[in-house]
């Protein structure tokens, strides 16, 4: 695929959504990691400004697949209420990126708080759906009517969605996982899964107590060893993304906000790790931006690491 001197637009499948843009300079296939991108530093810096980016948007979510060939995300706006957003990705096929295109099965009914396993066998996704029957009646205001979902990778595409554990209390909103298979979500909650299946929401509490139920935006790390999310930044726009180490004895440290530390001009939300561990992105004003992740560890008290 040859990528065009001018702007080459695709347009959400949604009204209304923000547009989004793949370009590259010159003529030419995108090649390499990442888009091609120039690694980051220590400093906060847009990932592929150029490349991806939205109008109008004021949430965003990316995600990665651990094969480091695909890339998902979407980009919400004020209307997303009323017409929720499809999830874009592209591939890397034969050395190339291709162009974006939308999973299908998001097209019609669109998602929100999207993730991958760190095994990559599982695509998470929040969605207003119609539900299946197990669940009974489908709740009529806006949170109530979401649920989380997931598909399962068969061969080198995705299934069909199935709603998650019907026994769990979902007015939360999404979910990060760990490579046992235990999820975070909102208002920074646990759920241990045994023998196939999962146990009651935990609350963890303080000092991960984010306030509202809805709150926080959790990624886990695959060994569960640390927990990003957003918090409060006083005199920023946006949130902090704040960084918890979990003790051996399953407590957690003090949160400390990561990009205070890194010296970053603005705050920002839902943050997550790339898979190979290398970068953390998270989305600001309409822009996924991106950081060398070393801090993470750096910031990790001494005993613990």
């Amino acid at each position: 695929m040859r990528v065009p001197r001018i702007l080459a637009l695709l347009s959400c499948a949604v009204a209304l959504q923000p547009q989004l843009v793949i370009a590259q300079e010159g003529r030419g296939v995108l090649r390499g990691p990442y888009l091609g991108q120039e690694p980051p530093g220590e400093s906060p810096r847009p990932f592929a400004p150029a490349i991806l980016t939205a109008k109008g948007a004021i949430h965003g979510q990316i995600a990665f697949h651990p094969n480091g060939r695909e890339i998902y995300w979407i980009f919400l706006t004020a209307a997303s209420a009323q017409a929720p957003p499809p999830i874009h990705f592209v591939k890397e096929v034969n050395g190339g990126w291709t162009a974006p295109s939308i999973l299908p099965f998001s097209e019609e009914h669109g998602a929100d708080n999207i993730s991958i396993s760190p095994d990559g066998k599982r695509l998470y996704f929040h969605s207003r759906r119609p539900w299946p029957a197990v669940f009974g009646r489908q709740g009529a205001t806006y949170f109530e009517a979401f649920r989380t979902w997931y598909v399962e990778r068969v061969a080198s595409e995705w299934g069909e969605p199935t709603p998650l554990d019907p026994r769990l209390e979902q007015t939360l909103a999404g979910v990060s996982s760990t490579l046992d298979g235990t999820l975070y979500t909102h208002g920074i909650r646990r759920a241990r899964l045994h023998d196939g299946r999962y146990t009651e929401w935990e609350q963890l509490g303080r000092p991960l107590k984010v306030g509202r139920v809805l709150g926080g935006n959790p990624f886990i790390s695959p060994d569960e060893r640390y927990i990003l999310f957003n918090g409060r930044w006083a005199g920023k726009s946006g949130y902090g993304i704040l960084v918890s180490y979990r003790t051996r004895d399953d407590r957690w440290t003090e949160p400390v906000n990561l990009l205070e530390r890194l010296s970053a001009s603005r705050g920002g939300s839902q943050p997550i790790v790339t898979p190979d561990g290398s970068y953390l992105f998270y989305y600001a004003g309409g822009r996924f931006w991106w950081v060398n992740a070393t801090i993470i560890e750096r910031l990790r008290p001494a005993d613990w690491r």
